[in-house]
């Protein structure tokens, strides 16, 4: 009996070894999400996490920045600072980056990873080459997230006879009603930027590096780039700012603000969100949908959509190429392999595909009689994550009859009568770095006081931002990136 029990606990000690063993095998991986964190996320980091430590020995641990990474990104680039998947995209500069080194060269590893690489659509490998090469994995997702616009309380046009605010003209008389009806209201609460306010330019490109650019823009057509910056188009969308500030239809504390927009949005407390982008709709009308059934005070509100750019005929190519992508950091090599598995599994594992980008079924969300998505709970929405760069359409969940696939399906419609723009363009810095870095401590202390209607006399504001900003070698900057521009475009 002794020798029996002894060799139960031998045994057992053995077993619990194995367990040990098992834990300490698994890798944790470190990737970044912009934004807040949903209040949710513990439960489903938790639920991924369990299965992907069995399948895959490896588990993921998700840092939330801010919206602005151009700050962040280089203390990542430079340190590593634990990170081994990073957010790769060209409005925060990912490609000047990836120039750099700071992101790994996947050429030759993704052979050995052929369901990652069949899961991708083989035109998207081509354009998010930098000089030939691959450093992210694209996200195989039709989107049209690049296409931004106004987001509108649609219910007040009817409430208050109101005009849709697709017009400068129809913006200003839809503010005017809703500040009449509203008089404790700012309707137009956003962290303004250039390019708010364009109806009718295509607004583009912007400079990779720098969510604001440097002032250049298409009028036309993509092949007529034009320096807007001190233009009398500029003046004139800044006198617009400051007017809104004097009518109180902005806030005049808009710059000291640290109440994000899309809350007041969210509460009430504004009309229209400016500069939002077609997913960002999809995904609010879902929210919306949700809301009403916990919120009676939300019950009549609709919202609505008015993109940029398709009023001269032009959307953006469909985004599943360098504008949703993920990079590996190069300070943590050791992780290459790992790092690769796990975007492997999150493209072609329909498990855990649904868990990061849904949540945990049953809790937040839920199959219709179709199998489609439908959501659960406000604390955590399709893509709750902020991982837009995993998103697949061959493992969606999402139908027709989901109230946030309708509402983007509805612009897409428009979109697919439109041209597309050419987005593949980066624009390679390194012989304008030092005018690039002294052009953007120009604009933040010159150019965005402008642009949130701070400055009384306007003219003088923006004559004063021009001669700093040609201090600071802005036009070397417009003549090198139109030069590189139309290099890449004679190529096409």
């Amino acid at each position: 009996m002794k020798k029996i029990v002894s060799l139960l606990l031998a045994l057992t000690m053995v077993i619990g070894m194995m367990s040990f063993a098992s834990a300490d095998n698994v890798t944790n991986l470190v990737t970044i999400s912009l934004g807040s964190k949903p209040v949710g996320y513990d439960d489903v980091i938790k639920a991924a996490n369990e299965y992907t430590a069995e399948k895959y020995g490896l588990t993921l641990e998700v840092r939330f920045l801010d919206w602005d990474p151009s700050r962040v990104y280089p203390i990542i680039m430079n340190t590593g600072d634990g990170v081994d998947l990073v957010f790769y995209s060209g409005w925060p500069g990912s490609q000047n980056w990836a120039r750099k080194g700071g992101f790994v060269e996947l050429d030759d590893l993704l052979d050995n990873y052929p369901e990652l690489k069949a899961a991708i659509p083989s035109e998207a490998w081509e354009q998010v080459k930098i000089d030939g090469h691959i450093y992210c994995v694209p996200a195989p997702e039709t989107s049209w997230t690049a296409n931004t616009g106004i987001i509108y309380r649609k219910d007040l046009c009817t409430k208050y006879n109101l005009p849709v605010p697709d017009s400068t003209e129809n913006l200003i008389a839809y503010l005017e009603g809703v500040k009449a009806n509203n008089p404790d209201m700012y309707p137009l609460a956003s962290h303004m930027n250039s390019y708010a306010l364009r109806f009718d330019t295509l607004v583009w490109p912007t400079a990779s590096d720098s969510a604001n650019g440097y002032g250049l823009e298409a009028i036309g057509s993509v092949d007529n780039l034009t320096k807007y910056y001190g233009s009398e188009a500029h003046l004139a969308e800044l006198k617009l700012m400051r007017e809104f500030v004097e009518k109180g239809y902005v806030s005049p504390d808009l710059m000291g603000d640290t109440v994000d927009a899309s809350t007041k949005f969210d509460n009430g407390l504004c009309a229209i969100l400016l500069d939002s982008h077609t997913d960002s709709y999809g995904g609010r009308v879902q929210a919306l949908e949700t809301a009403k059934e916990t919120d009676p005070s939300k019950a009549d509100w609709e919202i609505g959509f008015v993109p940029f750019n398709v009023a001269q005929g032009y959307v953006r190519i469909p985004s599943y190429y360098d504008n949703n992508a993920t990079g590996i950091a190069y300070k943590n090599s050791e992780h290459i392999d790992e790092a690769l598995t796990y975007l492997q599994a999150v493209m072609t594992d329909a498990k855990l595909h649904h868990i990061l980008r849904y949540g945990v079924e049953g809790v937040h969300y839920e199959l219709d009689e179709n199998g489609y998505y439908k959501n659960l709970s406000a604390d955590f929405t399709a893509c709750g994550l902020s991982l837009w760069n995993w998103r697949a359409d061959a493992l969606n969940l999402e139908g027709s009859n989901d109230p946030a696939s309708a509402a983007k399906e509805e612009v897409f419609e428009i979109y697919r009568t439109c041209k597309t723009m050419a987005t593949t363009f980066t624009f390679n810095k390194e012989t304008v770095e030092d005018e690039c870095a002294n052009f953007i401590a120009v604009y933040d202390e010159y150019l965005k006081p402008l642009q949130y209607g701070l400055v009384e006399d306007v003219e003088a504001g923006l004559n004063e931002f021009m001669k700093q900003a040609k201090i600071a070698g802005l036009e070397d900057i417009w003549d090198e990136y139109i030069k590189q521009y139309n290099a890449w475009l004679a190529q096409q």
